[in-house]
């Protein structure tokens, strides 16, 4: 599970305010940046420099110019872009250094988070200012930022007047590279949630799963085929013939007859082919407008949203935003597939249904009495049992798959150290197995 750590350093007296002092010219970028770093940590607990120094301030001392000759550029950034652009940021130092370094305005350090994936840890700074020198990222002196408010954050550029035009080419170059040259979230499986209202993105490790341990109906498995793999597998010709490249997919069912599972497992399979996306039901009742706007930086995508008759939004401004970002798909974005459960689609609201939006529904029902006896074997195989299969598929008419392991586990519970028998089975199964009328979901 991935995770975004606050690896900023101890601070000292938190009355304190940021200071600056530039290390000299010649000074290697390196050592300038570390001794920077040390004067900012040193400032946070000795009152030894001048007064306070605001953005604007570091940004003049670092040019060589007064205050009213700074000009600035600023682009806000989606929670994504944030974390893309911390990385890209960093990069930058890495490859060039920097000519001096502060933290948000009165912080004494910067702030820098850790991204954790499979593949190890980045990090990346969340509120920083960064002086380049001349030459590196253009031909004069420039300062970087990333300003964090507590619902925003903003990539922001400092230049001279004279070199404003420059600097805004700066911000939106380092804007547009962010992602592009690398991001840890595209083809990965990402958890969508909110922290403090906000969006936030995280990467999990792959899912697991196995279609060959969920059982369901050849005919359930065809059509989530044509309508979700063949959509990722098709992108060149749909493109090509002026057809959507976007889908939109319902899958319900009765609960406990596999419908997660089969999503789980057809994820699985598609790992490495598109961006896997579990959205928890906050972000699909309060900021899927968000959750659709960073599709851009992950497309191909699968977005996965489970119990969607439970969370979908009826009626109001919260329907309005989501109608308006699964439309959104169609003009904004290629490559992007939702795939929603539900128990009962007669709850959704008839717009949501509609073509464009949610363009395949795909039942999956109750298990038949094959079905019923292969999910029996899937749950014995591995557990001592002289059981009679069938006769026990016969009894559990109007059992789920869920309904089925309740039964096989009760009866290890109940058995001991004993194998399971068929008789066990059959008076369990006359104890637990309750067929409810369809339409009805408790």
């Amino acid at each position: 599970m991935s995770n975004h750590r606050d690896t900023r350093a101890p601070r000292g007296r938190p009355s304190t305010p940021a200071r600056f002092s530039a290390p000299s010219e010649q000074i290697p970028n390196q050592v300038g940046l570390a001794l920077s770093h040390l004067a900012h940590l040193i400032d946070g607990a000795l009152d030894i420099r001048g007064g306070p120094v605001d953005a604007r301030s570091f940004a003049a001392r670092s040019l060589g110019v007064g205050r009213e000759e700074v000009v600035v550029d600023v682009r806000s950034l989606s929670p994504l872009d944030a974390v893309l652009v911390g990385l890209r940021l960093a990069a930058l130092m890495e490859e060039h250094g920097a000519t001096g370094v502060m933290g948000g305005e009165g912080e004494a350090t910067p702030v820098w988070l850790s991204l954790d994936t499979d593949d190890g840890s980045e990090r990346y700074p969340a509120e920083i200012y960064v002086s380049f020198a001349a030459g590196t990222l253009a031909t004069e002196p420039v300062v970087l930022g990333i300003e964090r408010e507590w619902n925003s954050q903003s990539l922001v550029g400092f230049s001279v007047a004279a070199s404003g035009a420059r600097v805004r080419e700066i911000v939106k170059t380092v804007a547009a590279e962010a992602g592009e040259l690398s991001n840890p979230f595209r083809m990965r499986t990402v958890l969508a949630d909110l922290e403090n209202n906000r969006l936030r993105m995280r990467v999990t490790s792959n899912l697991d799963g196995d279609r060959g341990d969920v059982v369901l109906p050849d005919r359930v498995w065809s059509d989530l085929d044509r309508h979700v793999v063949s959509v990722f597998r098709s992108q060149a010709r749909l493109a090509a013939a002026g057809l959507s490249t976007n889908r939109g997919v319902l899958l319900h069912g009765p609960p406990g007859v596999g419908k997660s599972a089969a999503v789980r497992a057809l994820a699985a399979s598609l790992v490495g082919e598109a961006s896997i996306i579990l959205c928890q039901s906050d972000v699909v009742m309060r900021r899927i407008d968000s959750l659709y706007d960073e599709l851009g930086r992950l497309a191909p995508a699968l977005v996965i949203i489970d119990d969607f008759d439970r969370i979908a939004p009826r009626g109001g401004e919260q329907m309005r935003d989501f109608l308006i970002a699964m439309d959104g798909v169609a003009s904004r974005h290629r490559g992007v597939v939702t795939l929603a459960t539900a128990n009962s689609i007669s709850q959704l609201d008839p717009a949501v249904r509609r073509a464009a939006r949610f363009d395949a529904e795909i039942e999956v029902p109750l298990p038949d009495r094959a079905a019923r006896g292969a999910i029996l074997e899937r749950y014995l195989r591995d557990i001592e049992s002289v059981v009679d299969v069938p006769a026990i598929a016969r009894v559990t008419e109007g059992a789920t798959g869920a309904d089925l392991r309740d039964l096989v586990t009760e009866a290890v519970l109940v058995a001991a150290d004993a194998p399971i028998s068929t008789e066990r089975l059959r008076t369990l199964a006359r104890e637990r197995i309750i067929t409810v009328p369809r339409g009805i979901y408790l």
